[in-house]
């Protein structure tokens, strides 16, 4: 599917997406202040030190998947580089990200 003369579907239906992104990042960083944030620990890891990490491994696994699927959905970036290798390195990445999310 190619993109439609002089209109750039990259970005398209993402606002949402983004404003989530935001309402996310602001509820974490306003619980930051809370008393339990400053004080809890596992492992000799601060609790704003894995709230940090399990937020930055969502974010990041998000970004991962909105840029592999539509630099592949508008111009067939990946299977252009990757040739049929393509889905194969996608979804061993896919898998190691989400796997990361659920410990």
């Amino acid at each position: 599917m190619n993109d439609r003369p002089g209109k750039n579907l990259f970005f398209e239906g993402q606002v949402l997406h983004f404003a989530g992104l935001a309402v996310l990042l602001a509820a974490v960083f306003g619980a930051s202040g809370l008393r339990g944030f400053q004080t809890g620990a596992f492992l000799g890891i601060s609790t704003l030190t894995w709230a940090a990490l399990a937020v930055g491994d969502a974010v990041l696994h998000q970004i991962y998947v909105w840029l592999c699927w539509r630099a592949e959905l508008h111009r067939q970036r990946l299977t252009r580089l990757l040739d049929v290798r393509a889905f194969p390195i996608y979804a061993i990445l896919f898998a190691i990200l989400i796997l990361l999310r659920s410990y």
